[in-house]
């Protein structure tokens, strides 16, 4: 079901950021359209966030393109907007100082933050 939300939500966002009114379905993407390929992405990288929601709610992830489709769905699937996501190589993260202080849960990590 939450693959589901996803795949919707990813559709609905990559519509909106091609500047199509109406939402595309996955029937009407072509393969060789830039937004299947972002979807594809999404999808397959869909296993961090199952794995994030069954344990700690965190991903620790280098794919900031994924992380921003990601972020751009949690408007419509609220569950992955609490999400924390971590790029270890993004030193305005402060990954190391952020992990010796327990890699506690910041607002400003979440899927789901708007600054």
């Amino acid at each position: 079901m939450l693959r589901d939300d996803i795949e919707k939500a990813a559709t609905n966002a990559l519509a909106v950021k091609a500047g199509t009114i109406s939402p595309l379905s996955l029937s009407q993407l072509k393969a060789d359209d830039p937004n299947e390929k972002a979807k594809e992405a999404m999808l397959k990288d869909f296993r961090l966030l199952e794995a994030a929601i069954a344990t700690d709610r965190t991903v620790i992830s280098l794919d900031n393109t994924v992380r921003n489709l990601f972020a751009a769905a949690a408007e419509k699937v609220g569950e992955i907007g609490n999400i924390v996501w971590v790029n270890p190589t993004e030193t305005d993260q402060n990954p190391i100082e952020w992990l010796e202080k327990g890699a506690k849960r910041e607002k400003k990590h979440l899927l789901g933050y708007k600054p």
